[in-house]
């Protein structure tokens, strides 16, 4: 069995495992800013929209590094 699989497999202390916390904490997070998939689809289509709009306008000054970085810490990817 590889490493991560064997990982994703351990339970904590809530009898969960990282996969299960993993896919609550998703789920929660998209139940808090979105009411439906349609609504969570038009958005995120409105904002990639948007971002190839202002790619294309030269208005882009942030490295994919810094966006990378922005991200993760906006949504908490790594904590």
């Amino acid at each position: 069995m590889k490493l991560i699989e064997s990982c994703t497999n351990l339970k904590n202390e809530t009898g969960e495992t990282e996969e299960e916390r993993i896919d609550r904490l998703m789920s929660e997070e998209f139940d808090k800013h979105y009411s439906s998939f349609e609504d969570f689809k038009k958005d995120f289509c409105k904002k990639i929209d948007k971002a190839l709009q202002e790619v294309k306008d030269g208005k882009c000054q942030q490295t994919f590094e810094e966006f990378c970085a922005e991200m993760e810490a906006k949504y908490h990817i790594y904590d």
